[in-house]
């Protein structure tokens, strides 16, 4: 999520020019240099193993000795933060970011963003599109280096689902490109599209 949103608030200079964003983390920004930002928090609502039998095995480099893994699944939302120091700039972010998420994947402008989230090496997350969830908003007296500057803040919330495959061992994640999902043993014989036993149905059917 924030590789992704940097795409678009800190890569692109048209988005920089319009909005000033300076800093897009999961750590709060403290120096007056970072604000206006965006502070990322993910929360989960649920993690668990996918399937009815979830393992599988891999092979290694070595082509002689396997992984095991389990698929996995998850729920949570990204709280999403707006930080900055005039209201004007606080509700411009607060317009791209409900831009982004409910109209962004058919803009050039922000297909970066849904690019980079789609293409993650470790982690396969589905962001829901049909609604984001306003938290609220508040001015309040203060910032991390001067007690004396107003501070113009909101939030909202996105909903999202994902997968991972992880190593039974370790508990590392396998990269993604890495897991191949076949019907058979590896050196087994491959099933031809119809054995006079009815048509072949499993995952990977060679037809």
């Amino acid at each position: 999520m924030v590789e992704g949103l940097r795409k678009v608030f800190l890569e692109d200079q048209k988005m920089i020019n319009r909005l000033g964003v300076r800093r897009v983390d999961i750590e709060y920004p403290e120096d007056a240099i970072d604000w206006p930002g965006l502070f990322v928090q993910f929360r989960p609502s649920s993690v668990s193993w996918t399937g009815i039998n979830p393992d599988g095995f891999t092979l290694n480099d070595s082509s002689t000795e396997y992984t095991k893994f389990r698929r996995g699944s998850f729920e949570g939302y990204f709280d999403l933060s707006i930080l900055a120091l005039s209201s004007q700039e606080r509700d411009r972010l607060w317009d791209s970011l409900v831009e982004l998420f409910l109209f962004g994947r058919d803009s050039p402008a922000t297909a970066p963003f849904f690019d980079t989230v789609n293409s993650h090496d470790l982690v396969a997350l589905t962001i829901l599109e049909t609604a984001v969830e306003p938290l609220g908003d508040q001015s309040s007296l203060g910032t991390p280096w001067d007690p004396n500057i107003l501070t113009y803040e909101a939030s909202l919330r996105v909903n999202v689902v994902g997968q991972f495959w992880a190593d039974v061992y370790n508990q590392k994640l396998l990269p993604l490109s890495a897991i191949t999902v076949r019907p058979y043993v590896e050196g087994q014989e491959v099933f031809p599209p119809n054995d006079d036993q009815g048509i072949w149905k499993g995952l990977g059917d060679p037809s």
